[in-house]
């Protein structure tokens, strides 16, 4: 019985060993977490004067923005989108401000990054011209999709097309993008053509891309489909009505085997 005591009295005593010792393990953890958020908080105001005078220094405010890459986009009309001038650094977006610039109708992608001290750069891929559309004494550059871009200017071998729709086109206007696509291809079919002499390109959204000649003879060609086949249909219109001394004023080989002329 009284081993058995003993044994009892030591188990007690066991338990409440490893009852203290984890009790003062818990309180230094205690401890050491509620140092580590003092000094946290230190180092936080400590920052606060660093923070500010950052904030405040005039090598990371914008002093001035410069746009890389542009030849046919007007830098200024960037620079207007960018309302950045003395902003500090720390709060300006470059992802945003390159979303705005990518708004610009001659501009195909874009990116932001600063370059120290004070100068923020804008570095800009342009949209490729790959003709031009006149509308009413305007020129303007058009890309392969059919976007209208920016104001052509210099001289240029891209071909040209008339619009001779009812909207008023301008930098962000659409047309189709066969427009431009087929007066090209027109050109190089009928670059020898004897009975289109003096020859422009006209397009109209409801009825396409048509070849107005300097005689007056007009053929509507439609889209960019079958352009070869169109292009010999017009050509045996045109023998046709010769060979029957008719004069022929209009050709329609929009539809194909379904041509029209007067």
């Amino acid at each position: 019985m009284v081993t058995k005591e003993v044994g009892r009295t030591r188990g007690n005593l066991s338990g409440r060993r490893r009852e203290m010792r984890s009790g003062a393990v818990n309180r230094r953890k205690a401890v050491l977490r509620t140092m580590r958020r003092i000094l946290m908080l230190m180092l936080a105001v400590l920052a606060v004067p660093l923070v500010i005078e950052a904030y405040e220094s005039p090598n990371l405010r914008v002093g001035n923005v410069a746009v890389e890459g542009v030849q046919l986009v007007d830098s200024a009309e960037i620079t207007a989108l960018l309302p950045v001038q003395n902003e500090s650094m720390l709060w300006v977006n470059p992802g945003e401000l390159a979303a705005r610039v990518m708004q610009v109708p001659g501009v195909e992608s874009a990116s932001v990054h600063f370059r120290f001290p004070g100068q923020l750069v804008v570095r800009v891929q342009e949209r490729r011209p790959r003709g031009i559309v006149r509308t009413k004494g305007k020129s303007y550059f058009v890309d392969g999709t059919g976007l209208v871009t920016v104001p052509a200017r210099g001289d240029s071998q891209l071909i040209e097309i008339n619009y001779v729709g009812s909207e008023d086109l301008a930098p962000g206007s659409r047309l189709d993008a066969s427009a431009i696509a087929a007066a090209a291809k027109l050109d190089e079919l009928l670059r020898n053509e004897p009975d289109l002499p003096d020859r422009r390109y006209d397009y109209a959204p409801n009825s396409g891309t048509a070849v107005v000649s300097g005689s007056g003879l007009s053929v509507v060609f439609g889209s960019e489909e079958d352009l070869a086949f169109k292009v010999e249909a017009y050509r045996t219109i045109l023998k046709t009505a010769r060979a029957q001394k008719r004069t022929v004023q209009l050709i329609d080989v929009r539809h194909g085997e379904h041509p029209y002329f007067r």
